[in-house]
Parts: C-alpha cells; sequence; structure tokens
C-alpha cells in the first residue's frame, strides 16, 4: 500500500530539518559477503554487521528490499543477492513506506522526510517529536488506508517516554501515550485489525478497527510472552492472516493465527530477529 501524502506538508523543523532541506546522501556500494546458509534453512543474505538493524520494507515497484541501521544513522537497499548499497542519513532513521516508484517516506528521530531515491535529495515533510531530544522513533508501518504508523521511545530506553502516532497526509494524530519501546505494528488483510506491542509489556494488542475507515474500535490482548524469557519485537501479517512475531531474546519468530494459537517458533541463529520486511506504500 503507497503513502498518502495528499495535502500541505505540516510544520517542518525549523532548527534541524530546514538545515536538511535538499540535502544529498549518495548510495555506495556494500561488500555484504556471501550468502550464508544455517542449519535451520535460514539464509544470511546481507552480512552487514548491523547495531540495530530494524525496519525492513520490500518496495514492490523498485524491486528493493530497504532497512535501517538505527544507531549508525544509515539506509541500506538490496536490489539483487549480493547487490546491497548503503547511505548515511543526517539523521537517525528507523521506518519507511514507499511514495511511488521513486520515492521513499522516511520516520526519523525528529521528522518524516521524502527521499528522492535516485538523486539523494531529502525534504522534510513533517516534525516528530523535534522538541524532545530525549526520543527517537521506532518500529512502524503503513496500514490498508496509506497512513503511516510510527512509534516513538526513550533513546536511553526510558519508561514511558514515548507515544504511538498516525501520520494521515498532512494530519498527525497520537493515538497511544506512555509507550516505552513500541513494536509489532502490522495489520491484517481484511483490514480489520491493527496489532502493537509496547515490548517489555509482554502482551501483543489488536486493536479493532473500522474496516471502511480505520478507526480503532476497541483493543485486546492478542498473545502474551509472559511465560517466556523473550519479549515482542517487530511482527507481519502474512496473506492468510497469520501474525508474525520476532521474539527477542530467543531468537525465534513464531507464527500466530488471528484466533491467538500459536504454531510454534521457527529459529534462527541470532538472539534478537527484529522484523520481516512490508510492502507499505504511503
Amino acid at each position: 500500500m503507497p503513502v498518502s501524502l495528499v495535502g500541505q506538508a505540516g510544520r517542518t523543523n525549523r532548527e534541524r530539518g530546514v538545515q536538511k532541506l535538499g540535502q544529498v546522501s549518495q548510495w555506495r556500494a556494500v561488500d555484504c559477503g556471501a550468502v550464508v546458509k544455517t542449519d535451520s534453512g535460514v539464509r544470511i543474505a546481507a552480512n552487514v554487521g548491523n547495531i540495530l538493524g530494524e525496519g525492513p520494507l520490500w518496495h514492490p515497484e523498485a524491486q528493493c528490499l530497504f532497512w535501517f541501521d538505527i544507531l549508525r544513522s544509515k539506509l541500506y537497499r538490496m536490489a539483487g543477492e549480493g547487490d546491497v548499497a548503503v547511505m548515511d542519513l543526517p539523521f537517525m532513521g528507523s521506518a519507511a513506506g514507499w511514495i511511488d516508484a521513486g520515492n521513499l517516506l522516511l520516520a526519523g528521530d525528529d521528522g518524516f522526510y521524502v527521499l528522492d531515491m535516485e538523486s539523494g535529495s531529502l525534504h522534510p515533510h513533517m516534525v516528530l517529536e523535534d522538541d524532545n531530544p530525549a526520543t527517537r522513533s521506532n518500529d512502524g508501518r503503513v496500514d490498508p488506508w496509506g497512513r503511516f504508523w510510527i512509534g516513538t521511545m526513550g533513546r536511553k530506553l526510558e519508561a514511558a517516554a514515548g507515544a504511538l502516532y498516525r501520520l494521515d497526509g498532512a494530519r498527525l494524530e497520537v493515538l497511544k501515550q506512555d509507550i516505552s519501546i513500541p513494536n509489532s505494528i502490522a495489520f491484517s488483510p481484511d483490514r480489520a485489525r491493527a496489532y502493537f506491542a509496547d515490548s517489555p509489556s509482554r502482551n501483543i494488542l489488536a486493536l479493532d478497527l473500522n474496516p471502511e475507515t480505520g478507526d480503532i474500535l476497541r483493543q485486546r490482548v492478542f498473545a502474551s510472552l509472559d511465560d517466556s524469557d523473550s519479549v515482542p519485537d517487530g511482527s507481519v501479517v502474512d496473506s492468510e492472516g497469520y501474525l508474525w512475531n520476532a521474539q527477542w531474546g530467543r531468537g525465534a519468530w513464531c507464527a500466530t493465527r488471528p484466533t491467538a494459537a500459536s504454531t510454534g517458533p521457527l529459529s534462527f541463529p541470532l538472539a534478537s530477529p527484529r522484523a520481516r520486511p512490508s510492502a507499505g506504500r504511503i
């Protein structure tokens, strides 16, 4: 689903955003080594040594996979096996949605930016907690109506420092406050549910939506990890409605039916898998 940026851009960052207006970054090739196959059958396609790899996004028109290394302020692009490039960002990016064949909307630590993928130019779209240097963006995804959901959190993992927002063109709406580590933002294929987790709570919430408007009707606990040593991280929903959740600390992906019956873990050779790619378009 593309991101919808209909309407005039919102208030831009007067101190930092204007300095980035029109700033150009360049892609450069990355040597990510050979594809590694593990005993579980999982392939490590890009061994780039991310410190905090987040926000995988598949762009169906560009046929590229994008993701971020948040703490290094880098955006990665994979155009094919072994064809990986990286771009340095002037902010800490964490999530993205595609606008059209040539442009991405990036969520950063102080706002939203439109990236021209060919020229590398960045243009501020709207601020996001730019008056609070203690927070940054984290998990985000585009909903079936083209609106961008994004969560914020404390840079030092401060409890209840963040919030959950929804960007609808030129309007930014607060959906939840007092969030510690926002994760697991995903949407069911029938447009009836959104999913969200504040990771330290160990619960994944289901937010029942109006299938026509996307308005939130109610919320409930969808899955709980209280009996495990892991916490819910990023999630994605497949075409059959199964929620796949990366469980931080367990080194596993777990698929859960819409009725909340888990199918069990798919183990990975790492302690903290983050998220599977989505194809959100703004």
